[in-house]
């Protein structure tokens, strides 16, 4: 049985080997029948006795397979790695949109208006939901009259300069009655003298005392702006924005239903700019001398187009199982003559020297 493992093993590393090699105008052969190579490097991988039969008959599909695939190659047909067409090297690549959004309420709430439609144009910054908001309309309302009630405080500082002008009398005062008791001796007695001091020194720190309150106030209107601040956005999270410009291609609620924070309520991607990801082969060229100019070519309505694209992004991870690399370009698409999910070929270039 270990004698039939290992034999199945390399006739199946010598068929994967090949198949890298091939594509058809189909592309769909290729990938079926990569599965079955993996489904039967994951039985050799551990076999029993029960599956080296199963695992001889996927070997001997996949020899069917690629021989019927290879005769069935046209002649003008480029393959996907080693070949390739004057103007480049040609990959299979499927397209996505390059902006896509899962709209979601920040707070939790009812959903009170919410009117989108599938196919409905949205644009960024665009209010496309709202929750219940009642509740945070008054908590905004009752926190814009405390920062008023809050403003006439700090305006008021009859305390201030009441204790102002009282330390200015004390002091002048008692500076009076020592002047006095200079010029005649024990015109004002010790105890009046001792009695004055005290009320100056009262007056003066009822003056600090005005002056520490009037900066609280102050600061309590810093306070209560920031507290209708936080009012504002309370109110602003009960709405639900579009952050991008768009298509809604997916409803997830309906008007009157409960959303929780964060749940999904619609999806909605951009299709002015479509992204295509292929894998490219190393022995065409290394990912870092692929060209930012590329071609996406696509049959529309049975003719041949071509899109400009712009590559941005060739990985620098290597599969070297597969000899592959991933690389995404961007491909204009205002005329809406593309689709997410359309396939077709991404035709990359070299740098030149």
């Amino acid at each position: 049985m270990v004698r039939t493992n290992i034999a199945c093993r390399r006739n199946l590393n010598a068929i994967i080997g090949v198949t890298g090699t091939f594509c058809c105008r189909d592309s769909s052969w290729p990938l079926a029948l990569d599965a079955r190579c993996r489904r039967a490097i994951t039985i050799a991988e551990n076999p029993t006795r029960f599956e080296i039969a199963k695992m001889i008959n996927l070997a001997t599909n996949i020899a069917v397979s690629l021989a019927l695939a290879t005769l069935t190659l046209a002649p003008n047909s480029a393959p996907c790695f080693g070949q390739a067409p004057e103007e480049g090297h040609e990959y299979l690549g499927g397209l996505r949109a390059s902006q896509e959004l899962v709209l979601s309420p920040i707070a939790a709430g009812r959903l009170v208006e919410f009117d989108l439609v599938l196919g409905q144009r949205v644009s960024k910054g665009q209010t496309v939901g709202t929750l219940d908001q009642e509740q945070f309309q008054s908590e905004t309302a009752a926190a814009a009259t405390e920062v008023q009630i809050a403003l006439a405080e700090a305006k008021n500082d009859v305390d201030l300069r009441y204790a102002e002008t009282l330390q200015r009398v004390n002091d002048k005062v008692y500076r009076k009655s020592l002047e006095a008791n200079e010029r005649f001796k024990k015109t004002i007695s010790a105890t009046e003298i001792d009695r004055l001091r005290l009320e100056a020194e009262r007056a003066r720190l009822s003056a600090e005392q005005a002056v520490m309150q009037q900066e609280q106030r102050n600061l309590n209107v810093a306070l209560k702006k920031d507290l209708l601040e936080i009012a504002k956005i309370r109110l602003q999270n009960r709405l639900i924005v579009s952050s991008v410009d768009g298509t809604v291609v997916e409803l997830f609620l309906k008007a009157g239903e409960y959303a929780n924070a964060g749940q999904p309520v619609a999806r909605i991607i951009n299709m002015d700019r479509l992204k295509v990801s292929s894998q490219a082969s190393i022995e065409d060229l290394m990912p870092n001398r692929v060209a930012e100019d590329a071609i996406f070519v696509v049959e529309i309505d049975g003719e041949k187009r071509e899109f400009p694209a712009r590559v941005t992004f060739a990985s620098p991870e290597i599969n070297w199982a597969r000899k592959t690399f991933l690389v995404e370009a961007e491909v204009q698409n205002q005329d809406r003559e593309l689709f997410a999910g359309q396939f077709g070929r991404l035709i990359l270039k070299e740098k030149t020297q």
